[in-house]
């Protein structure tokens, strides 16, 4: 499935590419992509992968990639973001053993303060990439990870602040700011800004996954703070199946039922959970190799 419509349609450069030729060129983004990860280049992978990301006719293969740039640079919510992306549009996946593993590693991670310094040339080089060519979203997509990458939270939020300002006509700007406001730990605003972005666009996957996510890092801080609010087991369990982390769901639905073991109706939505991962997830995974 394609991601991102609308991001295509704006690409002014790529507007009259065929499909063949878009083809063409998502392979080139990814098998750039994949060369740098094996490499090491892992800032240069994640650029060639979110570029692949808008085209790609395999779309799978960029999450995994990027999902794993992203790790080897410490960056565990993009790294978990992508592993999330992998499960929601791809349940049946035969390494989700291991890619639920990984999202449940990343997200008891602490995170690490990125470094700087050695972002600033790309800050540059895309900047000025943007004053030349200011309809070209890739290069704005490619300043958006640079600035994550580099930490540098506060600089990106003013930025896409004031583009989604002059620039409504742009919606992929305020999923650039949310994705920003989130890293910044701004979760309510981000939460209120995927969900505008789903008001105007409910089929939006990545505002789903994202939206979701948001709400799954509110739950863990209310749990953390009060292990005992039961209500809060059974969201986090129902955001959970949402995300198609079925297992992890039903950890969650336990959590609940052990505190309110008398509540049919939770039990009853905890078997249809189960229900629905046993028709969608392979009774064993394969291990990813490159992981």
């Amino acid at each position: 499935m394609k991601k991102h419509l609308f991001l295509l349609l704006a690409l002014v450069c790529l507007s009259s590419l065929s499909f063949c030729e878009e083809k063409k060129l998502a392979s080139g983004y990814i098998n750039e992509g994949i060369n740098n990860y094996d490499s090491g280049n892992y800032i240069e992978a994640i650029l060639n992968l979110r570029s692949a990301e808008q085209l790609s006719p395999n779309p799978v293969t960029v999450y995994k990639y990027l999902g794993m740039s992203y790790s080897k640079l410490s960056l565990w919510p993009q790294a978990e973001k992508e592993f999330n992306e992998i499960i929601y549009v791809n349940p049946a996946d035969p390494d989700r053993a291991v890619i639920i593993a990984k999202i449940n590693e990343w997200e008891k991670l602490p995170l690490v303060a990125p470094a700087m310094a050695q972002f600033s040339f790309y800050s540059i080089k895309y900047k000025n990439r943007i004053f030349k060519d200011p309809e070209n979203l890739l290069n704005y997509l490619a300043l958006t990870e640079i600035y994550k990458c580099s930490g540098r939270y506060d600089e990106a939020e003013n930025f896409f602040r004031a583009l989604v300002k002059d620039r409504p006509d742009k919606p992929v700007f305020k999923k650039y700011l949310a994705e920003v406001l989130f890293l910044n730990k701004k979760y309510g605003e981000a939460g209120s800004l995927y969900k505008r972005i789903l008001d105007d666009d409910p089929s939006n996957i990545d505002a789903i996954i994202s939206y979701n996510i948001v709400l799954k890092k509110r739950y863990d801080d209310i749990i953390a703070k009060n292990p005992d609010d039961t209500v809060t087991y059974l969201k986090l369990a129902r955001v959970l199946r949402d995300l198609k982390r079925y297992e992890d769901s039903l950890n969650a639905y336990e959590a609940y039922l052990s505190r309110d073991n008398a509540n049919t109706d939770v039990r009853r939505e905890m078997n249809e959970t189960k229900k629905l991962m046993e028709a969608v997830v392979p009774k064993e995974g394969f291990k990813i190799p490159i992981l």
